[in-house]
């Protein structure tokens, strides 16, 4: 039934699309409209997923629809969950946001913890590699992630534009439909958006031992709705949304274990344009979050997650000359919680407050930049069945950043950036104890933890021209005190291994490319590639689930109403691991697609067909932890069927 409703979904819009005589499209487009990310567009470079590049590359979670992308791979956990990887750095050390905020759930905590973002309905989301810990928060000591959708909109358009799309996939066995609409009138923007996506076991290559070719307890049901309603001034905007998503999915790592994952998210955007004053604009963003996640084994609820949070930004922008200048000030609360017989982490409350500022000098070829963060961060856990007493721990870190940019002759460009970044222990680093049963480990935290220190050096060279699009990033970052969660080689009584999370010294490296050459009207080239490598400073030892080095080579094709492109990836064997870390064998993966476009005044239908890892390769995701890598192959050969209406 739910099945028949996401298909009667897209096809009464296209039908609409194509025959209806009422749509009024304006200029409001919802696909692409933004020529500039809503993150700050200062050194290190971001760069941006939307579109048909978006589409290409959609899949169930966040993670695994970014792990193309050059420097950014998944910790996947099979089909409902998976965070992205930027440079080896994960968890708490990459932010991922909504919308320019925080997303406010418990992936970080655990593998197999989803981001609660539905990628049907998101417009673009984009990537910053490298610290951001400057302008947002010392969590973003490796990269940013932020998810873009339109519910909040920041300028007037009238009219009113719909968007219906559906795909069906063959290695999930099920399909993804979803709408979203916009309509502008007398100054004020409304927006409507839902999704579903209901996929049975993921199927993997035959070259895999996994009985009957897939991968047990990989199922997985999202649910997503959100509405938004902005006002437009003439010098300025407001507007609140609110959002619901649910996931339920297998874990993997359980056969008989089933994540039920709720959230309910609002959200606040304004801004107000200044006439003669000392700043420019002053921009507020505020969200609030309640999410659950229920754990559940034979029917019975064994644990429950839940996070209730907020956070708040308030910026004032002043440009003067050659002069850019920001000056904030952002604030996050949550209050989490495990409850039940596999709960290994306390009830805390973990505030944090901080003001920073950054400024940039345009100077003839030159662009110099920097800024200074001062953050406030503290975390009071509750005594319970976890921990036997209350604790208080309060940490005060200090960021900075310096940059220079130079334009060279011609479209090339040379830049570099400095940033030092103190990053306080999480409640999960200083008071976890007890059996992580999604990675089969028994996690002890630390409370005596200290604040790590990291030191972060990019070279980075670019060109940006009508047929060239070019980024290569040479980088380095050097942890003190960096907190890894370490195996001591014992077992508990169950026989799961003993890990503690331990300060140690680190050193990230490596260098990460992308290119787009146009070399005929019709045609364009592109490659992508990385490499990363981390040592343990205090005992030379490599560290665990580090990505591989990749290479990618593909080739786009546009013209008129056709378009179509085709993708070789290759996955080198990782044979640089930790103590006790197995290796991955390499592979390679080879991917085509084709796009067909119906054009008519006011609509717009496009139909696609996609064909993802056509010759059925067997692969194995490296930064996975070890028992995932085993259970659970990449998916095998994919067809994607699809087709989506403007109008």
């Amino acid at each position: 039934m739910r099945s028949l409703l996401g298909w009667m979904i897209m096809w009464v819009g296209a039908a609409y699309a194509v025959g209806g005589n009422e749509a009024h499209l304006t200029e409001i487009h919802v696909i692409e409209r933004q020529e500039k990310g809503t993150l700050l567009d200062f050194i290190p470079p971001t760069t941006s997923l939307s579109g048909e590049n978006l589409r290409r590359r959609r899949e169930p979670t966040l993670g695994d629809t970014l792990k193309g992308e050059a420097g950014v791979n998944s910790n996947s956990f099979g089909t409902g969950a998976s965070r992205p990887v930027i440079r080896g750095l994960d968890g708490d050390r990459i932010r991922v946001l909504q919308n320019g905020l925080g997303a406010l759930d418990a992936s970080a905590q655990s593998a197999d913890h989803a981001v609660p973002l539905d990628t049907l309905n998101t417009e673009r989301i984009e990537v910053v590699r490298g610290p951001m810990s400057l302008l947002y928060g010392s969590s973003a000591v490796g990269g940013v992630v932020n998810v873009v959708n339109q519910r909040l909109h920041t300028r007037f358009e009238e009219g009113h534009l719909w968007q219906a799309q559906t795909q069906t996939e063959t290695v999930l066995g099920g399909h993804a439909s979803g709408v979203r609409g916009d309509h502008g009138a007398d100054g004020w923007m409304l927006h409507v958006d839902a999704g579903l996506r209901d996929a049975g076991d993921q199927r993997v290559s035959r070259q895999s031992d996994r009985p009957r070719g897939r991968v047990g307890n990989s199922q997985v049901e999202q649910r997503s709705a959100g509405f938004g309603v902005s006002r437009i001034f003439d010098r300025g905007h407001l507007g609140v949304s609110v959002g619901h998503f649910s996931s339920d999915y297998g874990s993997v790592a359980e056969p008989e274990v089933e994540i039920f994952m709720r959230q309910n998210r609002w959200e606040l955007s304004g801004e107000w344009r200044f006439e003669n004053a000392w700043a420019d604009k002053m921009r507020v963003r505020s969200a609030y979050s309640r999410y659950r996640h229920d754990e559940r084994e034979g029917g019975s609820v064994g644990t429950v997650f839940a996070n209730r949070g907020s956070e708040t930004r308030l910026e004032f922008l002043r440009e003067r000359g050659e002069w850019s200048h920001v000056l904030g000030t952002q604030s996050i609360f949550s209050q989490f919680s495990a409850e039940g017989e596999e709960a290994y982490l306390p009830t805390s409350a973990n505030d944090q407050t901080a003001l920073f500022s950054f400024h940039e000098r345009r100077n003839g070829p030159w662009t110099w930049s920097g800024g200074a963060r001062i953050e406030n961060q503290r975390s009071r856990a509750e005594g319970d069945a976890v921990l036997s007493e209350s604790m208080v721990r309060g940490f005060t870190g200090a960021s900075g950043s310096l940059g220079a940019l130079r334009r060279l002759d011609g479209d090339w460009s040379l830049g570099a950036n400095y940033s030092y970044t103190e990053r306080a222990p999480t409640f999960q680093e200083l008071y976890a104890d007890g059996v992580h049963v999604a990675t089969g480990t028994f996690d002890i935290g630390d409370d005596s933890l200290k604040k790590e220190k990291a030191h972060a050096l990019e070279l980075s060279l670019r060109r940006k021209s009508d047929d060239w699009e070019l980024r290569w990033s040479v980088f380095g970052q050097s942890f003190d005190r960096y907190v890894a969660l370490i195996p001591t080689g014992g077992q508990d009584g169950e026989g799961n291994a003993i890990h503690e999370y331990r300060q140690v010294g680190a050193h990230f490296w490596g260098s990460d490319a992308e290119a787009r050459w146009r070399w005929a009207p019709a045609w364009t080239l592109v490659g992508r590639g990385d490499i990363v490598r981390a040592k343990n400073r205090d005992d030379g030892s490599n560290l665990p689930r580090i990505s591989p080095a990749r290479l990618t080579a593909g080739v786009e094709y546009e013209r008129d109403a056709w378009s179509g492109d085709a993708e070789v990836q290759r996955v080198f064997e990782q044979t640089k691991t930790a103590p006790d870390e197995t290796r991955t064998d390499g592979f390679t993966m080879v991917n085509l697609g084709g796009r067909r476009a119906f054009l008519w005044d006011d609509y717009r239908l496009e139909a696609f067909v996609l064909l993802k890892n056509i010759f059925d390769e067997q692969g194995r995701q490296h930064l996975s932890m070890s028992t995932v890598k085993d259970i659970a192959p990449l998916p095998g050969r994919n067809v994607v069927v699809g087709a989506q209406a403007i109008f």
